[in-house]
């Protein structure tokens, strides 16, 4: 996000704006369609890595409590042994895997310190925790990611801080692989709309409104004379 925002200063116009922050947005499109081909698997975690710190010890939390990151602890745990999880405030950083098919995401988090391990420490746990023991011996990173996840979340990210405002903007979508929502082609319909429906119910409320009584307004507006006191007319009297 950082790079896309700084992006919005280029250009002399919206759609030049725009045209410069899709670009970082088509390059990371690039990166996961194309499943990581051409990077290093450095560059993929730098890019898709996810983080969660927790704010309790794991031995807090209850057995049947699930969390990517509670997840993440007990598996780092699991291969490196519990003194690892023993403290508060741990961060926990993952990436998800694509299997097992089925299983909800919170299931499917792996820890970043698996891919640093020995081969076979690597491939046992990774066979485990994904539930295919077809993977190869020399799996990596790539081959167990789940892109279509990646793509997702991704695409929404995008939807938010680029096409959605260049769309209310009147700038044509910027990165046309990430089709607008449903919903938005009939708020920008509504919004270019040259005249507003006035429903039937608010016009007659608008008729039915009684004026105000020209007559009570102009007897408020004209005050009456005071009388003379007695004591005024007594006093003139004596004058006289």
């Amino acid at each position: 996000q950082a790079l896309v925002f700084k992006r919005f200063l280029d250009g002399k116009s919206l759609v030049e704006a725009f045209g410069s922050a899709a670009d970082v947005a088509n390059n990371a499109l690039d990166l996961l369609y194309n499943q990581g081909e051409g990077y290093s698997n450095e560059e993929v975690l730098e890019k898709l890595t996810e983080s969660s710190n927790m704010s309790r010890r794991l031995s807090e939390y209850p057995e049947n409590q699930k969390s990517l990151a509670l997840t993440t602890a007990r598996r780092i745990a699991e291969f490196l042994g519990p003194q690892m999880v023993k403290d508060k405030g741990l961060a926990c950083h993952f990436v998800i895997s694509r299997t097992p098919v089925g299983k909800p995401v919170t299931d499917r988090a792996i820890p970043l310190n698996i891919f640093k391990a020995d081969p076979a420490v690597r491939i046992h746990f990774l066979r485990k925790w994904t539930g295919d023991h077809s993977l190869a011996p020399d799996a990596g990173l790539k081959a167990i990611l789940d892109w279509e996840y990646y793509i997702g979340r991704f695409q929404g990210t995008i939807q938010k801080i680029i096409t959605i405002p260049a769309a209310f903007q009147g700038v044509a979508n910027p990165v046309p692989r990430v089709k607008h929502p449903e919903w938005l082609h009939k708020k920008i319909q509504q919004l270019s709309s040259k005249y507003k429906q006035i429903s039937l119910t608010s016009m007659f409320g608008k008729l039915n409104q009684r004026p105000k009584d020209l007559e009570d307004t102009s007897v408020k507006l004209i005050a009456p004379k005071k009388k003379a006191s007695a004591v005024t007319e007594l006093s003139s009297e004596d004058d006289s």
